[in-house]
């Protein structure tokens, strides 16, 4: 894990099967060796050895805990992968600001940026009102969050459509005081779609009522800001509930935008737009709970945390994951996205086209311990949210050579199987010998009279 002042800390976790005594562990660190010491260990007990180290500038580090080889070498040595986080400014332009707090724009934005799992991940955020945005507030920003906002001056927009074109994320919420037609004037260079008007979300099988609203309907799992979600967060978007929004002029999808997230009836909920080298996201109903009740759900936060480092350009590199050898890996991929795997030995291997039930490629060509490269490419490869890589391991069972004890067959097998276990003694052995040797005898005579005739 990295730590303050760039120092990295590693722990190594190491078990001792044979004898007891001090055992040298070696640390490299991008292919240079790093530190050197020794942990003591007690038979079968774990020991933990910490090392501090001190990298260079590059923000992604891979490093190899080793220790001295033996007769099982692949269990010798275990690598690490390290993504450092890098910071990202938000600036929130607050289009309905209110004197009591709850009520205002910015309220549930706030406090989700504002919570120690978003400053653990480097988000920090400035509050501005619409008068304020200009090019000196967006220098060193990275994202602008646009809530309810009205109108732009001139050089306001100017100021962002630089920003944007130049590699800065753009999320757009709607409102109760956004005017359709002053909106599509003042930023009809940067959105996806134009807007056209604002409805009232009803589900009709229920009895009606603005409380009720819809549901998001289909999601686009596949796309770098939604995968980073995660299972559980994209499985909970089924609680969210929303009764008003804004609907958009008619328009087919392309490279460069796109719908991800739509409202049962099939109105979108989130567009995909690119413009310039920047990234556009427009959520159709308010980030507060005038129109929706999705900031206070459960999901609102690591969405807006996954929206924020995919406008940023700056998502988290997923953890490497690590597998037993012989087992499958699921990986991830974006919508048209060419993915191959390079192995350990430097083979390179094209991902099997077997689609799992959760939509992830399935890799099964686990057969060497070792670092397993991802290697992505295509036009809509996964930015960096896609997993690196992962690791091949031995099984921690395949290291101890003791022979096993019936308490650990009881728990394998369950208690009250009788378990017979039988060897060959010497004399049992020179038997079987003979008798295989006869047989052999007896094949050969077999032949040579078959020949003859």
């Amino acid at each position: 894990s990295m730590m303050e002042a760039g120092s990295l800390r590693v722990a190594a976790h190491l078990v001792q099967y044979g004898h007891e005594g001090e055992i040298p562990v070696n640390i490299t660190l991008d292919g240079n060796s790093a530190a050197k010491g020794f942990a003591d260990l007690k038979s079968d007990q774990v020991a933990v050895k910490i090392f501090t180290l001190h990298p260079n500038s590059r923000s992604i580090h891979r490093g190899l805990v080793s220790l001295k080889h033996d007769k099982l070498s692949g269990d010798d040595e275990q690598g690490f992968y390290v993504s450092e986080k890098s910071k990202i400014r938000a600036v929130l332009v607050n289009g309905d600001m209110r004197t009591v707090v709850y009520n205002d724009e910015l309220f549930y934005l706030e406090h989700a940026l504002g919570t120690s799992e978003s400053l653990s991940s480097g988000v920090t955020f400035t509050s501005i009102t619409p008068d304020r945005l200009g090019s000196a507030i967006l220098q060193g920003a990275d994202v602008v969050f646009l809530a309810n906002v009205r109108h732009l001056e001139p050089e306001a927009i100017s100021s962002l459509e630089e920003f944007v074109a130049g590699g800065g994320g753009l999320f757009i919420t709607m409102g109760d005081r956004v005017d359709v037609d002053q909106f599509n004037h003042d930023l009809g260079k940067i959105l996806p779609w134009k807007l056209r008007d604002v409805v009232s979300l009803e589900d009709n099988s229920k009895d009606n009522g603005a409380e009720h609203g819809l549901e998001f309907g289909r999601i686009r799992q596949n796309h770098p800001v939604i995968i980073p979600l995660g299972p559980e967060s994209v499985a909970s978007l089924g609680a969210v509930r929303t009764w008003r929004a804004i609907v958009i002029e008619p328009g087919a999808g392309s490279l460069d935008k796109d719908v991800l997230m739509r409202y049962s009836n099939g109105a979108p909920a989130l567009l995909y737009g690119r413009y310039g080298l920047g990234r556009v996201l427009l959520f159709t109903s308010s980030v507060d709970r005038d129109w929706t009740n999705w900031p206070t759900r459960a999901s609102f936060l690591p969405f807006l945390l996954s929206a924020a480092r995919y406008l940023a350009g700056e998502l988290d590199t997923q953890a490497p994951t690590r597998v037993d050898v012989g087992s499958q890996v699921k990986i991830s991929t974006g919508e048209g996205e060419e993915v191959k795997v390079r192995k350990p030995d430097g083979e390179l291997v094209e991902l099997s086209s077997v689609v799992g039930k959760d939509g992830n490629m399935l890799f099964s060509q686990t057969d060497v311990p070792g670092w397993y490269e991802i290697v992505r490419t295509g036009k809509n490869a996964m930015h960096k949210s896609g997993m690196p890589g992962f690791f091949v391991k031995i099984p921690a069972a395949e290291s101890d050579r003791t022979a096993i004890s019936q308490q650990r067959l009881d728990s394998l097998l369950g208690k009250g199987t009788n378990v017979v276990m039988t060897s060959l003694n010497k004399g049992d052995f020179h038997r079987l010998t003979w008798i295989i040797l006869l047989l052999c005898l007896m094949l050969v005579l077999c032949e040579g009279v078959l020949i003859r005739h």
